[in-house]
């Protein structure tokens, strides 16, 4: 299956807003994000819940349970700096299935990893509001 990229206009402002407090990691996801329009073998090593990329970008992958018991197929994307520490923040992301040979990674935001994950607060619902304007369907309630 081959997946495309989208990237919400509220991760360009998350990112705007990251590069001007922290622009070295911002400078790491603008590199990723980069990377991933670019790169077919990085997004569909993207697109597998659980994944995990061993060479840089050094990143792993986990669908985030908070969101799946509402519905929202919500996954983390935990990026590593070159040091092996995460970076301070976090991408949330779903997969969109748009056929049976393709399907589309939209991120959705960009949060601080200190933050929590719950679907209810004002971030959360950014991030659902977005889920729902793209279409994205809904899993089972877990």
């Amino acid at each position: 299956m081959g997946y495309s990229l989208h990237i919400c206009k509220a991760v360009e402002d998350d990112l705007g807003c990251l590069w001007e407090s922290q622009e070295s990691e911002a400078a790491l996801w603008d590199e990723l994000f980069d990377l991933l329009l670019d790169n077919a073998a990085l997004r569909e090593q993207l697109s597998r819940h659980n994944g995990y990329n061993a060479i840089q970008p050094h990143f792993d992958t986990v669908p985030v349970q908070q969101y799946l018991k509402q519905g929202f197929n919500v996954i983390r994307l935990k990026l590593y700096l070159d040091r092996g520490s995460p970076a301070p923040h976090r991408l949330l992301f779903t997969l969109q299935h748009t056929a049976a040979d393709s399907g589309k990674i939209c991120l959705l935001g960009l949060m601080l990893r200190s933050e929590n994950y719950d679907p209810r607060s004002s971030f959360g619902s950014r991030i659902c509001n977005q889920y729902d304007a793209l279409g994205v369907a809904h899993t089972p309630r877990g």
